[in-house]
């Protein structure tokens, strides 16, 4: 397991920050918006509960205690800023491990174009 950074906790970064603990890596997230980052723990645990929803093989045995520990929310950047960067993951380069998130992003995305809007609202 590799330590990575993702700061910024909005749309893209709660679902890449994700997309890394299923991956196996521990990915500490931050966002200078303090309600932005408030926000990302219960995202991410709705997308992770889709995964599953839909069989997605990563998130199958994954539950909100898990991505307490996979994906910590950082309110400061200490444990961010030791984390590894992008092109230093387990001897990968950037370009196999993108390939691998876009899978799991492009599943995710999928997923959640299945979800139907609740009636009346």
């Amino acid at each position: 397991m590799t330590d990575v950074a993702v700061v910024g906790a909005g749309l893209m970064g709660h679902a890449l920050a994700l997309v890394f603990g299923l991956g196996g890596h521990k990915a500490r997230l931050t966002d200078n918006n303090p309600d932005t980052l408030a926000k990302a723990q219960d995202l991410m645990g709705t997308a992770l509960a889709t995964l599953a929803e839909v069989n997605e093989p990563t998130a199958a045995s994954k539950d909100r205690p898990w991505l307490s520990t996979a994906v910590p929310i950082e309110q400061d950047r200490t444990g961010v800023m030791s984390s590894r960067g992008f092109f230093d993951w387990g001897g990968r380069s950037a370009e196999e491990l993108f390939q691998e998130c876009g899978r799991k992003l492009l599943a995710l995305k999928q997923a959640l174009r299945n979800i139907r809007p609740m009636e009346g609202t």
